[in-house]
């Protein structure tokens, strides 16, 4: 839900959601959440772009890394 939240337009999230199955076992390989996951794509176009977006700092990576972690 909070990458939703942070990318609404990001495909990958919604092709996770549709085969999702929490009645099955919960997992998801690592090439998915390279797709899904904001926290592990802090350094690339769309998450800086996002920050700026906001108004957030991100010049360097611990300021990237800081401000997604100050995103409600």
């Amino acid at each position: 839900a909070f990458a939703s939240h942070l990318e609404p337009d990001n495909g990958n999230i919604e092709l996770f959601r549709d085969f999702y199955n929490s009645s099955l076992r919960v997992y998801s390989t690592l090439a998915d959440e390279r797709g899904i996951n904001p926290y592990l794509r802090f350094n690339e176009a769309p998450i800086i772009d996002l920050l700026r977006r906001k108004g957030l700092p991100g010049d360097t990576e611990w300021e990237r890394w800081n401000s997604l972690m100050s995103i409600d």
